[in-house]
């Protein structure tokens, strides 16, 4: 269902795989991204960029690494 209606948002499929990934393993880091969902790495860097600019997704640096958690949705309302 969710696929669904961000799809009709216009997520693509891997900004909606990997949102949905982050709902329920947030916070995440990339490489756990890449390892679950067998996405290449480069892709996974480039849509955590897409959608931290939609500003659904955060990014914190924890010990030089970066780790990622889905935002409260407000760009969804919008």
């Amino acid at each position: 269902m969710l696929s669904a209606d961000l799809s009709t948002l216009g997520f693509t499929p891997n900004q909606i795989q990997i949102y949905d990934y982050l709902l329920t393993h947030t916070p995440a880091k990339a490489a756990a991204i890449v390892r679950h969902l067998k996405i290449n790495r480069a892709v996974v860097y480039k849509t955590l960029d897409e959608l931290i600019a939609k500003r659904l997704v955060g990014k914190t640096l924890k010990g030089g690494v970066a780790e990622y958690t889905v935002l409260t949705p407000k760009a969804l309302e919008e």
